[in-house]
This record gives C-alpha cells, structure tokens and sequence, in this order.
C-alpha cells in the first residue's frame, strides 16, 4: 500500500498556495476537436446542429451516397457470379457496411450539442498551477497516439493511387468491385480510378475522426478527474470551515458534472463503438483467413492485408484503453479522498468526503453496447476473432481434403 501510495502522490504532488499563470502552458479543451470536428462537418458526417441549413443535409446526403454505390458495386460481383473477387472485396464490403451503420448512428444521435456544451464551461483558469506539467504531458501521448490516425488513410489512399497507376497496363482499381464499362478504355479507367478514391476518402477520413473525435473526449474526461483528484489531495485544513466546505462543494458539482459528461459520451457512442466490435471481429477473421491461407507470402497483398489488421487492432485497443484509464481515473478519486489531511478537518467536511468515496465505489465503466470497454474486453475480442478464423481454416482444410 505504500508503494501504490507513493506512485499516487508522484503524478499528483501537494503543492500550496500554488496559482495559474498565465505564461505557463494551457489546455485549451474547446479546440481539442475542433480539426476532427470541420473534417466531419465538410463531409456531413456530423449532427446537423440547426436544420434551418440545407447544406448540411446535401454534403450529408452527397457523402452517404458514395458510400453507398461503392459498397453496392462492390456487391455486384455477386450478381454477377464473380465470387473469387467478391470473397477479395468481402473485408471492405464489411468495412464500408460497417461505416454506413456509425454514419447513421452519430448523425442522427442526440448529445453531441449537451457534450459540446460541458467542454466549453470548462475553466482552464481554475486549474492549479501544481498540476499544470502533468496535463501537459498528458496532451503531449495522446497527440502521438492521434498523428497516426490522423493521416494513415490519406497515406493508404495515396499508396493505392500509385500503385494503381505502376501497374496501369492491368487495369488495377484501389477497390475490387463491378464497373458498368470496359476499363480498357483510359478515360473510364481514369474516371473509376478517381470514384473510389473519393470514395475511399468519403469513408475512411470520417470514420478515422469519428474514432477520435472519441479518444480525445474521453481523455478530456480523464483529465479533469486529474485536476480534480489534485484539489482533494491539496485541500487546505488551515482554511476556515465555511472557506473549505465551499471549496469541497465546487469539487463534488465537478465530479457530478464529470460523470453527467461521460453519460452524455456513453449515450452517443455506446451504440457506434458496438457496430465497429462487431464489423472488426469480421474483419480480422477475413483478413486473417486470407493470409493464413490465400495469399502468398511475401507479396504486396499480403503486407497491405497484415498493415490492414494492425491498424484495426489498434482502433479497437485505442478504445478499450481510453474506456480503462478513465475507469482507473475515476477509482483513484476515492484514494484522493483518503490521501487528503481529512483528519484535521470538521465532522461535516469528513462525512462529504465519505459520501464522495462511497460513490467511487462504482466507477465509470464505458460501454459499447453489451461490452465493457476495457483492456480485458480488447483481449476477449482478439480471442473471439482468433476463435473464428481458426474455425475458418478448418472449414477451408476439411473442402480442399473432399475436394
């Protein structure tokens, strides 16, 4: 219990009469997601905040149906009786199916504006100047967790344009899907060349925000559990009693706050981070049939599929690491309680800190529908998705033997 004690008081040191200055670095939260937030706004892949604007239902309007005649001829293979691409295509089918349900779900969810309301009441003044280096090191990780995020689709889109135009004489699209026309014909090659990779930037830019628009919020969360775990540790027992019990009360409308706010993120998310569980369980098992057994090794499609698997696991561990570090955030408010001078201070203030600590005895545990977003859940995902593509490649084995 030392040892947890010391590691505690390491990241949140008591620090008196310390105040904000304003040379000093500042958290700006209310342009936190402001680049995720235009991003999706240009697409129109965002709450239409006043529906009086017809031009934010044509960019949603135009970006869904991109979507949606990509995956549809995508699907056409099908029909047409093309089923070893179709079983090529199958990852992105699932992919952009999966997008499609997360364009829907956060367009027309409820709670984006309450979100939005609660980041911009946010004091950054308020911040003790004690714990200032710690949040800014937290804003430091997080921006190397977000950079590659930000920009592995456009890298993608780009790598899949050259490599398109390299190998021009065999008529390679980004995407495997039908074509109403002979793409011998350069100027319907170029043109369908140009479609999917509109189309893949129509899905693949917005679905990447969407995820951190995601990450960041919940980090914001994380951050004022810091700040407010540093004021109790840090309250002042030589303070009057009248002085500290108000100081307290801000404390506990904060933590109530705090949690309203991660309601407000679990209502607009809960149901959007599911659709991508499940559409990512799907995916890894495709994916991971496909280079256990299709795809030769080493080969450009094997490095683009592997490339493709990593960067879903890490959209999926983002998610679950994000969810556990606010629920340990949330934990450690109790221990805050306790590691304060709670001893010196009147019976009245004791009992508050005991009804605080009483509530953290239920922490705040994000969901993804029936999925606790933690790290034991990210584990139980790659298991179930190891599970099914096992089972795939003994299906395949046992066809191939009776064949």
């Amino acid at each position: 219990s030392s040892i947890v004690h010391l590691r505690f008081m390491s990241k949140f040191p008591i620090k008196k009469n310390c105040h904000f200055n304003e040379k000093m670095f500042k958290p700006d939260f209310k342009k936190a997601f402001d680049k995720e937030k235009s991003i999706l706004q240009f697409f129109g892949v965002y709450p239409i905040s006043d529906p009086k604007v017809n031009f934010e239902r044509i960019r949603c309007f135009i970006s869904y149906s991109l979507n949606v005649i990509n995956v549809s001829l995508m699907m056409m293979l099908l029909l047409v009786n093309d089923i070893e691409n179709f079983i090529d295509a199958s990852d992105f089918i699932v992919i952009t199916f999966t997008f499609l349900w997360k364009f829907t779900l956060f367009v027309l969810g409820k709670g984006m504006d309450l979100i939005e309301d609660h980041i911009n009441l946010i004091d950054v003044s308020s911040i003790p100047a004690g714990i200032m280096e710690h949040v800014r090191k937290e804003e430091e990780g997080r921006n190397w967790i977000y950079f590659p995020q930000r920009y592995v689709v456009q890298g993608a889109a780009l790598f899949l344009v050259i490599s398109c135009f390299l190998h021009q004489s065999d008529r390679r699209l980004i995407l495997i899907s039908w074509v109403p026309f002979d793409l011998q014909d350069l100027i319907y090659y170029y043109l369908t060349i140009f479609f999917q990779t509109i189309a893949f930037l129509a899905s693949g830019v917005p679905n990447g925000c969407i995820d951190i628009m995601y990450y960041i919020l919940v980090d914001i969360a994380s951050c004022q559990m810091d700040i407010l775990i540093y004021n109790l540790v840090n309250l002042d027992s030589s303070k009057g009693n009248v002085e500290l019990y108000q100081e307290l009360n801000k404390i506990i409308i904060n933590h109530i706050e705090i949690i309203r706010f991660a309601k407000n993120l679990q209502n607009v998310y809960s149901n959007i981070i599911f659709v991508q569980c499940i559409g990512s369980v799907m995916v890894f098992c495709i994916l991971g049939f496909e280079l256990s057994v299709t795809i030769p090794f080493p080969s450009e499609k094997f490095f683009l599929r592997a490339l493709y698997i990593f960067s879903m696991i890490f959209q999926i561990f983002c998610y679950t690491w994000f969810g556990q570090k606010l629920m340990v955030k949330s934990e450690e408010v109790a221990k805050a309680c306790y590691l304060s001078k709670w001893n010196q201070f009147c019976p009245e203030i004791q009992k508050s800190l005991l009804i605080v600590m009483t509530r953290c005895k239920k922490p705040i545990i994000l969901n993804a529908g029936i999925f606790n977003l933690t790290l034991e859940t990210f584990t139980m995902i790659l298991r179930t998705s190891y599970s099914y593509m096992a089972l795939l490649g003994t299906v395949y084995g046992q066809y191939i033997t009776k064949k």
